[in-house]
Order: structure tokens, then sequence, then C-alpha cells
């Protein structure tokens, strides 16, 4: 399906049947019948509506994004996926005792649709890779599943679709997947991600970005640096055991190679970078 940063394009929608499926149904009202709907409600009364989505069959609820983009979900699923009742929204709700023609109650959210969409992927098991989200929408939306209660740590586990496009972005955002996977304590999304801050400066790590980092994965970081030019200091400083003179090395020129080895090891080893590995 594809997928438009801008709600003013209309979305196209694929047939689907149950809702357990997770999959994508024709809508059950046009566009004007959803725009009277809307605009009876005091909340949202006089926004412009230009866009919606379905995720399956008899949904129960409407939920407008800040972009006004409604998507027609089902509260069993949400609840169930779920340990704040989608961020406190869903207290007391209870589908089952409305009329039969009441209209589905509608709830706001503070994200836009590009965001809500990744976070309604999550909750339904469908797939990310189809939208081409960016990094930046990818991270606020695993921010915004944490709000609305969803298990981040199970929905970004090894192997799983999430965490699998996330990887593919660690390149050009090492240290921001980084303090994602740690803000969310995500240990083996934050140790790929480790892999690509070798050469990383920690000097240059801003105050705003060690405190979504937090202690513990600041601490690691540090630890991984501090480590890894210890282990190259303890692999360096040592000088080639002597040998037993020979013509072609006498002990005088011994004495000279491990002077040379010792000058240039020591300036390695207390001034190593990871961008010069590739250079030994």
């Amino acid at each position: 399906m594809d997928f438009w940063d801008d709600a003013d394009n209309a979305l196209r929608l694929l047939d689907g049947s149950d809702h357990s499926s997770a999959g994508y149904t024709q809508p059950h009202a046009n566009q004007a019948d959803l725009s009277d709907e809307l605009s009876s409600h005091e909340s949202i009364s006089g926004s412009p509506f230009t866009d919606y989505r379905t995720f399956g069959s008899n949904s129960d609820m409407v939920v407008l994004t800040s972009d006004y983009v409604s998507f027609h979900l089902h509260s069993d699923i949400l609840l169930a996926a779920t340990n704040n009742h989608f961020n406190y929204m869903l207290i007391g709700f209870d589908s089952e005792n409305r009329a039969e023609f009441d209209p589905n109650p509608i709830f706001a959210v503070s994200e836009t649709s590009i965001v809500f969409t990744m976070v309604v992927c999550a909750i339904y098991s469908l797939p990310f890779a189809e939208y081409g989200p960016t990094f930046n929408t990818l991270m606020q939306a695993v921010d915004a599943m944490k709000i609305y209660g969803v298990a981040v740590k199970a929905v970004i586990a090894p192997s799983t679709s999430l965490y699998n496009i996330l990887l593919t972005h660690v390149v050009e955002h090492a240290l921001e997947l980084y303090a994602l996977a740690a803000h969310h304590d995500i240990y083996d999304l934050a140790v790929a991600a480790s892999t690509h801050l070798l050469s990383y400066q920690l000097s240059s790590l801003s105050d705003e970005m060690a405190t979504r980092i937090g202690a513990v994965y600041l601490k690691r970081l540090f630890f991984m640096h501090l480590g890894r030019a210890e282990a190259l200091r303890r692999l360096l400083l040592p000088p080639p055991y002597p040998h037993e003179p020979t013509e072609a090395c006498d002990s005088r020129t011994q004495t000279a190679v491990t002077r040379a080895w010792a000058l240039a090891a020591s300036s390695l080893a207390w001034d190593p970078r990871g961008s010069t590995v590739d250079c030994l």
C-alpha cells in the first residue's frame, strides 16, 4: 500500500475481511458522511477532514491524528496490546453498551498520521517497510508506543520487522539509534548500534543526548571506549621478545627496533581511534 506524508492525498485501502487478520478494508462510509460525523463532535468541530484509514472490519472507535487523519480501530485489539488502556483513553470504554446506530466515539491524539501509522502497525502486527518511514518517524513512533502502553521491548525484539527496519538506519544514525535503544532498555539493539560508535568522539556528546541515553547505557558506552583502549594498550605496549643475535639482526639492531616499537605503540595506544583500524 502506498503511503503519503501529506494528508491531503487520499489513502488507497486494500480489500480485507475479518479484523483478526489485521488487514485493510474498504471504508464503511464515504468522505462526506465521515466529515458530517466529525463536525458534529464538539472537540473537533470545524476541523478540516482529508483522509481516513481502516484496519479490518467492525471497528468500534475512531482515532483522529493532529493532521486530521481518522483511523478506524478496534478497542479490543488496542486494550490487549497496551498496559495503560491506550494512555488511559479507553478506561471504562465499552462498545457493547452503545445503541446499534450510534456513531463510533472519536479520540484525538497528538501524533501525526505518519507517526501514528507506525504505532498501529506495531499493535496490529503489520509490516513497516512498505511505508518507507524515515528514522525520525520511527523514533517518534517508538516513543509514542511507550506512551500508549505498548510493550516496546517485545515489538523491537531481534528479528522483528521493526528491529530490522531500525537497523537499516544504523550507519547514518548510530548515536540516535543507540540513544533510542538505551532510552527504552532494548539491549540487543543498543549492542548492534554501539558497533558503529567505535570512532565516535565522546567529548562531542551533548547534554541532551546524554540525558536521553541515561546513566546505565552511557556508562556502557564510555566503558566500551575505555575498555577497548585498555585492551589495545595491553597488546601493543610490550615490545617484541628479543631473540638470539644473528648477523642480520644483532643486539644493537634489536635495541633500535625496540625503541621504535615503543615510540609507535605509545603514540597509537594512548590516542586510539576507531577510524584508524583500517589503516593498521
